[in-house]
Order: structure tokens, then C-alpha cells, then sequence
């Protein structure tokens, strides 16, 4: 913490650049509820949304999630260094929804 009495401002100025990449946040998820009515365009009956939430820089995974008319909708975006295998959670995500839905009993 007492680097700013003995470094130079090269190595202030470093350490200020690394921190500033530091990821301070691993995961947002958001749920923005949607009309639970059913919607038109034209005439014709909109059958579904899907909302897209970016990540920052520093993050590794966002996942929205909205409604519509009764339906649920996910957007899943990752950063592709820090999470190759993203189409793992998303294939968790359906079978534990599938196993909620046998449970509800639907």
C-alpha cells in the first residue's frame, strides 16, 4: 500500500492499468419482466423475445431473462476466454427446467 512513497510513476502507472483490468465481477443475471398479454406486429402474434445483455470487459457471463404472454425467455452471453464450454450451462439450464416442469407436473 506504501507503493506510491518508493516507485516510480511507470510502475504507478502499471499497477493502475492492471487494476483497472482486474474482474471484479464474475456473473450478472437480470430479469426483466415482459407484457403477459399477447403482442401483435402487423397483425401477426409475436411467439416469442429473447432478450441480449452485454458483458463488460471485465466479465466473464451475463444471463437475462424476460417474459412474455406466459412464456420465459434466457439470453446467454460469455466471454469465449473464460468460458469455452458455455453450451454446457446452457444445456444444464433446459434439463434442470425439464426436471422442474416433471415436477410441477406439466
Amino acid at each position: 500500500m506504501s507503493i506510491g512513497s518508493w516507485a516510480p510513476p511507470t510502475i504507478h502507472a502499471m499497477a493502475a492499468r492492471a487494476a483497472s483490468r482486474a474482474r471484479l465481477i464474475n456473473v450478472v443475471v437480470s430479469n426483466v419482466p415482459g407484457p403477459q398479454i399477447p403482442m401483435f406486429i402487423a397483425g401477426a402474434r409475436l411467439l416469442a423475445q429473447y432478450p441480449i445483455m452485454p458483458i463488460a470487459e471485465n466479465m466473464g457471463l451475463s444471463i437475462a431473462v424476460t417474459s412474455l404472454a406466459g412464456t420465459m425467455a434466457f439470453g446467454i452471453t460469455a466471454d469465449w476466454d473464460t468460458l469455452p464450454d458455455i453450451e454446457i450451462l446452457a444445456q444444464a439450464m433446459g434439463e434442470s427446467l425439464d426436471e422442474l416442469r416433471k415436477t410441477a407436473g406439466k
